[in-house]
C-alpha cells in the first residue's frame, strides 16, 4: 500500500478556461496601458498648445521628447513650450533646423548647449522642487535655456542664480534672457554671475526667504 507522502507531486495544468481568463486579463491591462499613455500624450499636446509653443521646430521637438517618455508633466511641458532653443545657441544654429535637433550643439567657447533630452529630464526630476517661491542654484549656467525654464517655474516670489565661469557666456545668456523671458530679468527673478561655485554659494543662501 502506497503512503500518500510517497506519492510523486504533479503540477496542475491550467483549464482551458483558465488560460483564456489569463489571456483576458493580460488583454486588459495592455490596453488600459495604452490608454494611460494616450491619455497623458494628449494632456502634454495640450498644454503645449496652450502654453503658446515658440515655434513650429520647437513644437515638434517637444512633440518627439513626449513621444519617446522624456516629457512627462505639464509643468515641465508648458514651461519647455514657451523657452524656444533657438534663442540660446549661436547665431549660425539659430536659423537651421538643427537648433531643434535633440543633440548638443557648440555655444562658443569650448561649450555646448545640453540636448533637448538633457533638459527635459533635469525639469522632471526637480519638477518637485521647482514650485513657486524656491530659490535655485544653477552652477554651470552655460546657455541660460534651462535658467529660464527655473525662472518660469519658480516665478512668482522665485529666485534663480545662474553661476557660469566664462564671462563671455554670462553676456551671451543674459541677451538670450532678455530677449525670452524679459520680466524675469527685470524683476530679479534670475540673475547671472560670473565666476565659479564658491564664489555664489552663499548669496542665495544669506537672502531672506
Amino acid at each position: 500500500m502506497l503512503n500518500r507522502n510517497t506519492i510523486p507531486h504533479t503540477r496542475r495544468l491550467p483549464s482551458i478556461a483558465g488560460l483564456r481568463l489569463l489571456a483576458i486579463v493580460k488583454t486588459l491591462k495592455t490596453l488600459s496601458c495604452q490608454s494611460t499613455r494616450t491619455l497623458r500624450r494628449r494632456t502634454l499636446m495640450t498644454t503645449i498648445l496652450a502654453g503658446h509653443c515658440a515655434s513650429p521646430g520647437m513644437h515638434r521637438l517637444l512633440t518627439k521628447l513626449i513621444d519617446h517618455g522624456v516629457l512627462q508633466t505639464p509643468a515641465v511641458a508648458k514651461v519647455m513650450s514657451e523657452v524656444d532653443r533657438a534663442a540660446f545657441v549661436t547665431p549660425m544654429w539659430a536659423n537651421s533646423l538643427r537648433a531643434y535637433e535633440d543633440t548638443p550643439l557648440p555655444i562658443g567657447h569650448g561649450q555646448t548647449i545640453s540636448a533637448p533630452h538633457m533638459h527635459a529630464t533635469a525639469l522632471e526630476l526637480l519638477n518637485p522642487q521647482l514650485r513657486q517661491g524656491a530659490r535655485v542654484l544653477d552652477v554651470g549656467s552655460g546657455s541660460g535655456y534651462l535658467t529660464a525654464c527655473f525662472g518660469l517655474m519658480v516665478s512668482p516670489g522665485g529666485r534663480v542664480l545662474g553661476v557660469e565661469v566664462v564671462p563671455e557666456l554670462v553676456e551671451q545668456s543674459v541677451q538670450s534672457l532678455r530677449r525670452v523671458v524679459p520680466v524675469l530679468i527685470q524683476d530679479g527673478t534670475i540673475t547671472i554671475e560670473a565666476g565659479n561655485v564658491h564664489s555664489a554659494a552663499g548669496v542665495l543662501a544669506s537672502e531672506q526667504p
